[in-house]
């Protein structure tokens, strides 16, 4: 899909970066299981910035992936929130959640950021080992729905793959 906008708002200091809504993915098309996942890391996430940094900066060094790529996220929104995040750990900075309510354009993205928070902070509990308990149980439900989906996807293209043979779907096995 196209890329959301960034823009900077006229005389404002640089942390009044404005995310757009990124509006190019049909939301019909994402299943419950991944649009939870990714709710819930970013929940995580986003109430404790802090320990999600910390997280998200050994997964790059140890296999450079980058946790809030946006582009490991279908849904909308979520898009929209780990582009703010990414955003500010790539410069290696937390921010608030008031930092991210005023960067994010859409109403409906703040009303899902503001959701989030208090997501996270039910997932996260009290004491920094619960928040990073919650944080790596987070990350596997997104992987695991990431893998599950890849399969899915494998399957769909080699059943297609098969019926394109001329075989009718059931392989050259089938002409023997």
């Amino acid at each position: 899909g196209a890329p959301a906008v960034t823009s900077h708002i006229e005389g404002t200091p640089d942390d009044q970066t404005v995310i757009t809504s990124d509006v190019t993915l049909d939301e019909s098309e994402i299943s419950r299981p991944r649009r939870m996942a990714e709710f819930e890391l970013l929940g995580v996430a986003i109430y404790e910035p802090a320990i999600a940094l910390r997280v998200a900066r050994d997964q790059a060094s140890e296999n450079g992936s980058n946790l809030f790529d946006p582009a490991r996220y279908h849904h909308p929104t979520s898009r929209t929130l780990a582009r703010f995040i990414a955003q500010r750990f790539a410069d290696g900075e937390t921010f608030t959640v008031q930092q991210l309510l005023t960067a994010l354009e859409d109403e409906g993205d703040r009303e899902v950021a503001s959701r989030l928070y208090f997501d996270g902070r039910n997932a996260c509990g009290e004491r920094d080992d619960q928040a990073m308990a919650a944080l790596h149980s987070a990350i596997s439900a997104l992987e695991s729905v990431t893998r599950r989906e890849q399969l899915q996807e494998m399957v769909v293209i080699g059943r297609a793959d098969r019926a394109d043979d001329g075989t009718g779907g059931c392989g050259a096995d089938a002409l023997r």
